[in-house]
């Protein structure tokens, strides 16, 4: 199965495990900002990131079979969540906390975690930017 025929698989976001777990809430946790660029640095960054991803199998579902959108993004803002709870916004500020070589890394991991989900529920990887290309 391709991601252009199927067009991705839509689930419910009362059934995203993101959602329910305050990844959109906007009320920030005291120095959260600090964990979360811990978290990013963190050498087994993209073993949390797998956990994630296959603990919240909803939200995977939805948001890395999308055409459209951000992978990448999605699965550092929802490993965020999934590890301590921090929401989007406070990922997205610790973000430009990192520098250039970390942002890669960082980018590296999640590159990887979503090669493999693809892989490993027969998706098309062709779509989402290599790891050659960054």
């Amino acid at each position: 199965m391709s991601l252009s025929d199927a067009g991705g698989e839509y689930v419910n976001y009362l059934k995203w495990e993101c959602y329910q777990n305050g990844m959109y809430g906007t009320k920030s946790k005291k120095d959260s900002v600090i964990s979360v660029v811990e978290i990013f640095k963190s050498f087994d960054l993209q073993d949390k990131m797998t956990d994630c991803v296959l603990t919240w199998k909803n939200s995977s579902k939805h948001f890395l079979t999308k055409e459209k959108g951000n992978p990448l993004s999605w699965i550092g803002q929802a490993t965020m969540c999934f590890l301590g709870g921090y929401n989007e916004k406070d990922t997205r500020d610790a973000w430009f906390e990192l520098n250039d070589e970390e942002r890669e890394f960082a980018n590296m991991c999640a590159q990887n975690v979503l090669d493999d989900y693809l892989q490993a529920n027969k998706l098309q990887q062709s779509m989402w930017s290599s790891k050659d290309e960054w």
